[in-house]
């Protein structure tokens, strides 16, 4: 680098300051990327899928980007995800320690009772596990549904369906809006919008509790 040789994998480069050749070649260091996709119900949260199923990676080839999804949505939900290449904002984003809320809106087949969101928010063991909500509210109704929305500090597995489950609630839809302060805004299922890079560059993440 800049005419020295490296042998040190954790030096730091400049980008657009430093000469960064291997072999002679010059190495063009690219930046930061930061997406919000609205994932449509139907899609897996996956680069790829062996049965041809819809997937989230055939979005994102059409970016022509070195991206990828930063947590997932089961197949049958919608809503935000968050693409880049940035791993140590996935990292912040999707470890535990972190405590990044996840906000969603569920649609479900009866209001929940006074008691009823009163366990939710203490916690259901579910499959041998507690899980629970740190915030549900009511968001009123659509025709014949019951709306909710649904903060979760955790990420478990199909975590709002299996909390409903539990109460014998039938989920109708599913849809994540936001992930601490990133949200869907006005995206469209199978849209996708960048992210100005100060929302999640250092100090990160821009997108805490």
């Amino acid at each position: 680098m800049n005419g020295t040789v490296v042998d040190r994998p954790s030096f730091r480069v400049r980008p657009g300051t430093d000469d960064v050749r291997v072999d002679g070649r010059e190495v063009r260091l690219s930046g930061a990327r930061y997406y919000v996709f609205y994932k449509p119900r139907g899609v897996l949260s996956t680069m790829a899928d062996p049965q041809g199923r819809p997937c989230v990676g055939d979005y994102i080839r059409r970016l022509g980007e070195h991206i990828f999804p930063i947590g997932r949505l089961d197949r049958d939900s919608e809503g935000l995800l968050i693409l880049t290449n940035d791993g140590e904002f996935a990292e912040r984003i999707l470890h535990p320690r972190h405590h990044v809320a996840r906000v969603y809106r569920v649609w479900i087949d009866r209001t929940l009772a006074p008691t009823e969101r009163q366990r939710i928010r203490r916690g259901l063991r579910c499959d041998g596990r507690v899980l629970r909500a740190a915030e549900l509210e009511s968001a009123g109704r659509d025709g014949k549904s019951y709306i909710y929305r649904v903060v979760l500090r955790e990420g478990r597995n199909r975590q709002i369906r299996r909390l409903m489950r539990q109460l014998g609630v039938r989920v109708l839809r599913l849809q994540r809006t936001a992930i601490g302060e990133i949200s869907l805004g006005r995206l469209k299922p199978g849209e996708i919008a960048s992210l100005d890079w100060r929302q999640c560059a250092p100090p990160r993440p821009a997108i805490a509790d």
